[in-house]
């Protein structure tokens, strides 16, 4: 208990220091006891990212890999900045580079939300600080080849920005906030969602707290969407020009065939092959009805086949019954909101249990009873793993509840800035579906945990006013 109140009693800069130097010396031990080349090897899709930055490196150009088609799948900034290190350091020892660049985004992620904490916390909060950064979840992540923890950090300056706009009402706001919303949709595709939606929500903000300014805020609006398409429009042009066609990125279908996937073995209770098969006949079905290019039937996922393969999914999933989407996506919320990120810590470490859970994902789900059964199999060590990632979990979605549910009494702007955080996270559950990952949370819990924290300087008042 003195060791908490000498920290607490340390001027700012000192703290700073403190979080720095624990910070680098945990990830310097992360580091240090990693299953060789776990960083590349672990990062779900890795190979997706690391492809282009080599591509980009050797041949100049944007592909899958070096020599081979180019790349659609994905969205260009997080493999440029892998590139960077790649190029210097080459990849097999471009790990640790990597590894820092990243561990440095997460920090800077909490410094800016602390930043714009102070709406709630009505000062900077070196905890709100701590829990973003120590979160398993977020600290694994970022020793990962995965686009999360630059997402993430653009994500909470988009937030940082608009709440400056919103507060000072000036044109360099809407310039940094396009910006940064240009840069999270060339970080992944997710990004073009908040191109409109953001806005949308500065203009209701404004909208419920000061009517007058509601056309003010519209130019500043049009401004904005206009100025964030202008940063992705290289990105666009460069489609369009190779392809000749314009899109973003063609990853549309593909991902709501494993989106169907996933409905399938929830709410119909069917291993991961059954699923498949399922789907084949449905693709099939759906060719036999409708034009489809010779390349779809080859190769389902090249870019041209995305409007085949989104139409032919979204086909099935429609017709689906009630029951099996309500399933699947109380089962997707449990596992977006309450898993830990355990897997990718025993992998990251070499652990043993990885056939475990590969097994557990393409059986047919069970439910609880399945969990259970799938914790009887595993190990000690990742046994101990999962029981801390997933209580840190439950704790702090418990303490945002009650965080939550505390600014209710607050004043309208503050439930409104409040609103605008709580939107946020609607927009991420709707767009994860039925396919909710503990790493799908990491661009979240710089928001979750800022409704964590104001629980916890909740209770620390009430047993303070008790002394």
């Amino acid at each position: 208990m003195q060791i908490v109140i000498s920290i607490v009693s340390l001027s700012k800069k000192k703290k700073e220091l403190l979080l720095g130097a624990i910070f680098l010396t945990v990830n310097v031990v992360f580091y240090i006891f990693s299953a060789d080349n776990a960083t590349f090897i672990e990062g779900a899709d890795a190979s997706q990212y690391y492809g282009p930055a080599i591509s980009l490196l050797q041949d100049g150009g944007f592909r899958a890999g070096p020599g081979v088609e180019f790349s659609t799948m994905g969205t260009p900034l997080y493999s440029i900045l892998l590139a960077i290190p790649i190029g210097i350091f080459g990849i097999d020892h471009s790990s640790l580079a990597i590894i820092f660049i990243q561990c440095f985004l997460l920090y800077l992620t909490g410094i800016i939300t602390r930043k714009f904490s102070i709406v709630f916390l009505k000062k900077e909060s070196f905890l709100l600080h701590s829990l973003i950064i120590f979160n398993p979840n977020s600290l694994i992540t970022a020793h990962l080849v995965q686009t999360e923890t630059l997402f993430t950090l653009f994500l909470v300056l988009s937030v940082y920005c608009l709440f400056k706009l919103i507060d000072k009402n000036n044109f360099k706001y809407v310039f940094l906030l396009s910006v940064s919303l240009g840069l999270l949709t060339l970080t992944r595709p997710a990004g073009l969602y908040l191109i409109y939606f953001l806005p949308v929500l500065l203009l209701g903000f404004v909208y419920i707290n000061n009517r007058k300014k509601i056309k003010n805020y519209a130019i500043k609006v049009f401004l904005l969407v206009l100025l964030s398409l202008s940063v992705i429009s290289p990105w666009v042009i460069r489609n369009y020009l190779v392809f000749d066609e314009v899109f973003v990125s063609s990853n549309a279908g593909p991902y709501l065939k494993d989106q169907y996937i996933q409905l399938l073995k929830i709410g119909r209770q069917w291993n991961e092959k059954q699923a498949i098969d399922y789907i084949n006949i449905l693709q099939k079905n759906y060719r036999e009805n409708n034009i489809v290019k010779d390349i779809c039937i080859q190769n389902e996922r090249h870019w041209s086949c995305n409007d085949y393969m989104f139409n032919s999914m979204m086909g099935g999933i429609i017709k689906e019954p009630m029951s099996s989407h309500t399933k699947a996506f109380l089962s997707s919320w449990g596992y977006l909101y309450l898993s830990g990120g355990a897997s990718n810590i025993r992998n990251y470490f070499g652990l043993l249990g990885k056939e475990h859970i590969i097994s557990f994902q393409k059986r047919r789900s069970d439910g609880i009873s399945g969990v259970v059964s799938f914790i009887k199999t595993i190990n000690m060590s990742y046994l101990v793993i999962l029981i801390a990632t997933t209580g840190f979990s439950f704790a702090t979605r418990f303490l945002g509840l009650i965080g939550f549910f505390s600014l209710v009494k607050s004043s309208n702007t503050i439930r409104s800035y409040a609103a605008i955080i709580i939107m946020l996270l609607l927009l991420f559950t709707a767009m994860y579906m039925y396919l909710g990952q503990s790493r799908f949370r990491v661009p979240l819990e710089p928001f979750l945990m800022i409704f964590s924290t104001i629980a916890i300087f909740n209770f620390c008042d009430r047993f303070n006013h008790k002394k």
